[in-house]
Formats: structure tokens, sequence, C-alpha cells
């Protein structure tokens, strides 16, 4: 017979679904995968005057990129998943790369 006391309906099983987070320069935390619009990857590769890898990646990367998967494809064109998870991680946009 179940227990049915307690915060659960009757037969109900409390599960942990663990959260994997990394952890920035500063200390922060930030999410281990993360989902990034393939144009804002595109423009960051051009603001560093990178045309030519932004072409490829325009054909190589899907259209969200997930740094976790994808993170061979975003090292061909060298960028690291960790970095970009920083940079677009605090509301979409460059972040600021571009000087603004």
């Amino acid at each position: 017979m179940p227990n049915c006391s307690g915060p659960t309906p009757c037969g109900a099983e409390l599960r942990h679904v663990p959260v994997r987070t990394g952890v920035g320069a500063a200390g922060e935390g930030y999410p281990a995968v993360m989902n990034i619009d393939k144009n804002q990857v595109l423009e960051l590769l051009r603001s560093q005057g990178d045309h030519d890898k932004a072409q490829q990646a325009d054909q190589e990367l899907p259209g969200q990129v997930d740094t976790d998967k994808d993170a061979g494809l975003l090292s061909k064109f060298g960028l690291d998943p960790m970095e970009l998870m920083k940079k677009f991680g605090g509301g979409g946009g460059l972040g600021g790369l571009l000087g603004g």
C-alpha cells in the first residue's frame, strides 16, 4: 500500500533533474548548454573580420546552435562555446562586443 502522506500525490514519484552549470571568470554560474541563433554567431565572426569563416559557418551551422552538441563545429571556426555562453547569455545580441 503506497504512503499517501507528503508533498506528492498518492503514488507519484518525486524525481530530481540535475542542471549542469559552468563557472564564469567572475564566478557566476552559466548554463552548461545554450542555444544561440546562428545569425548571432555569424555576426560575431564578421565583427572579428572573419568573413570567410562566417560564410563557411553559414553553410554548416544549424539555425539554432547548441553549444554542447555543436561544440566541434564552433571550435572549427575558432569559437569557444563557454565564451559564447558568457557573451550571449545575458539577453541576446552581441553583448557589447562591437564596442558600443
